[in-house]
């Protein structure tokens, strides 16, 4: 079901023609291969892993996803089919050493593990695809794990590792960190990006030419995230019913410019005195560094910290809202927030943060942006949402038709759709070469090499879009 009364996008072939000679791909040769940060769902990465892995189990019931897990700790990706990997906790050691030397030495035991659990399998395979998304793992398939598991690699970035926050940072450790990056990112077979606008980076710097790379954005759970009545949820947690209410939600607080947030409420407060921030989630230290400024700003009063909450509780936060926001982001050309979707399907104004990849997906005139580090900008975005609501609500009709879309049973349609015409270039490349008629040499024949296809490739923009399988947002069709 989508959200807007719109048709679900077509996912039966998984964008592919099953009359295709050259259709190869068997679902249960798709491997997904996934390092949760969390195995009770209580990080980004661990929701967006779970529902793609579930709508992935209802398209393709026969894949098989590989989780890490320590011992025999609950796990959330149990109800999914996961098949967990004995996870070595080389990370506990970090209270004697602290250094992300430790997760990369515990994500590359998952990575061999992995490898050696497909290698056992892969008598009578043909067309396996291996899809990862974490950096470590997708570099040592690229390093040579995916030939030893009989399998393509497809990678899904979502940064560089170079610019990853919490990299290695000691000057000798940069020519590692460099070339994790170039191995997973030019050895794989294809690459995900989540925006067109590090797709474009990548190829422009070398690093993946966009002839093999495609754009699935990230998503949002369209049963849970959908318009809900604003007085029924305020009443529900007890906010009041005139107030104007500011929303932020997200499972951490952490790079995410909240301390610039609370600072602009503040000036707000002295336009709009009936305003209210709510800022739901974070962890406890983060919500007791906010609580702090907020008493220094003295706006104690008017924000509320109610912790992390369940995920079926966070939709009526977000119902409740006068504005929601973006504040900032870990990442930039490749920041596709899952907040950012499920707010505009909430259909409530969006306040977020002016960057080409948020634009990509809201258009131009989905949200009211305002420039990074910009406080003042942030709080004008607010008053003006607060001046016009007429106005604010046209502007949240339109985000949420744009992000309607953008379903995970569409993103699982789009990856293995994408994984399947990795597995076509495989039969392709090892096929024998077709028979000619005389005067047909030179003509390009089915058995061609896949590097040197160039824009027709079956990868390339031209012939795949830029965005999947998954419809563009009307203010792309264009591009």
């Amino acid at each position: 079901m989508t959200v807007g009364g719109g048709q679900e996008p077509a996912v039966e072939a998984h964008g592919v023609d099953q009359g295709d000679p050259y259709f190869v791909l068997r679902t249960s040769y798709f491997v997904y291969l996934a390092y949760a940060s969390n195995l009770r769902l209580r990080s980004a990465n661990a929701v967006q892993t779970f529902n793609t892995a579930r709508e992935l189990r209802a398209l393709a019931p026969g894949f098989t996803f590989l989780v890490p897990r320590w011992a025999w700790r609950e796990s959330a990706f149990a109800a999914v089919g996961a098949r967990h990997l004995l996870r070595l906790p080389f990370n506990a050691f970090s209270h004697l050493w602290r250094t992300t030397g430790w997760s990369y030495l515990e994500r590359s035991w998952f990575a061999i593990r992995a490898a050696i659990y497909l290698a056992r399998r892969r008598e009578g395979v043909a067309g396996r695809v291996v899809y990862a998304r974490d950096a470590i793992c997708a570099a040592w398939f690229g390093a040579g794990l995916a030939r030893l598991a009989g399998a393509r690699l497809i990678y899904e970035v979502h940064d560089l590792e170079q610019w990853n926050p919490s990299r290695l940072k000691a000057r000798p450790a940069q020519p590692l960190v460099r070339l994790i990056d170039r191995l997973a990112l030019r050895r794989a077979d294809g690459v995900v990006t989540l925006t067109a606008a590090f797709r474009d980076y990548l190829d422009r710097v070398g690093l993946k030419p966009a002839a093999r790379t495609t754009v699935i954005p990230d998503a949002y759970d369209d049963a849970r995230y959908r318009p809900r009545d604003r007085a029924a949820a305020r009443a529900a947690l007890g906010l009041p019913a005139g107030a104007f209410v500011v929303t932020y939600a997200g499972l951490t607080f952490a790079y995410r410019r909240l301390d610039a947030l609370v600072r602009a409420f503040a000036a707000l407060r002295r336009e709009r005195p009936d305003s209210l921030l709510v800022l739901v989630g974070g962890r406890e230290g983060e919500r007791a560094e906010l609580a702090r400024l907020a008493r220094d700003l003295g706006v104690a009063e008017a924000v509320r910290l109610p912790g992390q909450r369940g995920q079926d509780e966070v939709p009526d936060y977000l119902a409740a809202a006068d504005a929601l926001i973006v504040s900032g982001t870990v990442s930039g050309l490749n920041a596709s927030p899952l907040k950012l979707f499920e707010y505009a399907a909430m259909d409530r104004p969006i306040v977020a943060v002016d960057i080409p990849a948020i634009r990509e997906i809201l258009g131009d005139d989905g949200a009211r942006y305002f420039t990074p580090g910009d406080e003042g900008g942030l709080c004008a975005a607010l008053a003006a949402i607060a001046r016009d609501p007429a106005d604010a609500t046209a502007m949240a009709a339109r985000a949420r038709e744009r992000v309607a879309p953008f379903t995970y049973r569409a993103r699982a349609a789009a990856m293995l759709a994408f994984a399947e015409r990795i597995a076509v270039e495989e039969r392709e490349d090892s096929a024998p070469p077709a028979p000619q008629l005389l005067g047909e040499q030179g003509r390009g024949q089915p058995g061609a090499s896949r590097r040197g296809r160039g824009a027709d490739s079956v990868l390339s923009p031209q012939r795949w879009g830029a965005g999947g399988a998954t419809p563009r947002p009307r203010h792309e069709e264009t591009e």
